[in-house]
């Protein structure tokens, strides 16, 4: 369902973490019926038009952004990358 929702709206820019390696966008995308539980998505900026999109899965709510970005690096096996957020 919400991987189905994803392909409808875009995440709010609030829900915005940070950019990884240069490369990577991640969001942490706040889960309505579930209080307290983010989705983590990222977008390969580098790659195609539209950006293809890589769902890394759910996480607390609590210290999400780090959260998220330490997801995604393990995720898309990238070794010590930058972090902007």
């Amino acid at each position: 369902m919400l991987e189905e929702e994803l392909g409808f709206n875009d995440p709010y820019l609030s829900e915005r973490c940070g950019l990884v390696a240069d490369r990577y966008e991640v969001f942490a995308i706040t889960i309505p019926s579930c209080r307290g539980f983010a989705l983590v998505v990222s977008s390969d900026l580098k790659s195609a038009t539209p950006p293809p999109v890589m769902l890394h899965g759910a996480i607390t709510t609590t210290g999400k952004c780090n959260n998220a970005m330490r997801l995604t690096i393990r995720h898309r096996k990238l070794v010590n990358p930058t972090r902007e957020t």
